[in-house]
């Protein structure tokens, strides 16, 4: 006997012929076991207990919860779900009676309809127009090329879509870029500083802003080309992105930069200058 279906389809054949004649036999013998084999097989188990309370076992590798055999159809049957190509072949049940002979039934399985899928390409929800598509009759590879990446493509996704039939839903894979850059640095006075107001005894701060994959294990500050290290005793305090000056002086004008390392690389900032205003006093002579 020969069944054809489409691929993808389910496909529900009285393989074993359990119809009610024969299911009162065994319900009279009380002993069945029934297994159907490609390959692997699927078994369905009454020995020792009632119809209705069958233990069925799939083979995992093979057919796994996609196969089960329908006891309340007449007659009895074997459905497999979502039919692929490696399901194709003769399937043979077999039926273990307690006090009757064994019987035997074949069936062959041929999947037809084999359609090349038809693979889109999305970029964030935008459907890409130009990729490339190969095929070695069994295998369909589309491809697409990504010109000029820059850290504009970081955490963007693609996703590759594939559907052959409208029975099921399209399958799909989503794919995020990850792109490795050195630090993007910039520098700047802390928000409520007025740079062209700072004079002697006032507090300044900097601000480093470091974007950069994988993130910046090291940042270091530098005034007038000297590396600025902690020295809390002085007013310099260093944080994770910033540099605070307390009570600056006149020595403390010049120009400051941050510089961030990650694997990629090191990058500094554009300097930036500090002016602090010196106070000049004059003194009145004293009439005596």
């Amino acid at each position: 006997m020969k069944r054809k279906v489409d691929e993808t389809t389910s496909f529900r054949r009285e393989i074993c012929r359990c119809n009610d004649e024969n299911r009162k036999k065994i319900l009279h013998r009380n002993r069945i076991f029934i297994e159907i084999f490609k390959l692997s097989k699927v078994t369905f188990d009454v020995r020792g207990r009632s119809f209705t309370k069958a233990l069925q076992w799939s083979d995992r590798k093979a057919f796994g919860p996609r196969a089960n055999f329908i006891t309340q159809a007449n007659p009895a049957s074997l459905q497999l779900e979502n039919v692929q190509l490696d399901d194709e072949g003769v399937y043979r049940c077999r039926v273990d009676f307690q006090s009757a002979p064994t019987r035997n039934f074949q069936i062959n399985l041929t999947v037809i309809g084999k359609p090349v899928p038809l693979v889109s390409w999305y970029m964030e929800n935008n459907l890409i127009q130009s990729q490339s598509i190969s095929s070695d009759g069994e295998v369909v590879i589309s491809k697409i090329d990504i010109p000029n990446v820059s850290r504009s493509h970081l955490n963007r996704t693609y996703t590759c879509q594939a559907t052959n039939t409208n029975l099921i839903q399209p399958l799909h894979k989503i794919v995020r870029i990850e792109l490795n850059y050195p630090p993007i640095v910039s520098l700047y006075f802390g928000n409520s500083l007025n740079p062209n107001d700072i004079k002697e005894g006032d507090d300044v701060y900097f601000e480093c802003k470091v974007r950069s994959n994988p993130i910046q294990h090291k940042i270091s500050w530098y005034h007038n080309g000297n590396l600025v290290t902690q020295n809390m005793s002085s007013g310099i305090i260093l944080s994770s992105q910033s540099l605070v000056l307390q009570s600056v002086s006149y020595q403390s004008s010049g120009t400051y930069k941050c510089q961030a390392t990650n694997e990629r690389g090191e990058t500094a900032s554009e300097p930036m200058q500090l002016r602090v205003q010196l106070f000049l006093f004059r003194y009145k002579g004293i009439d005596r």
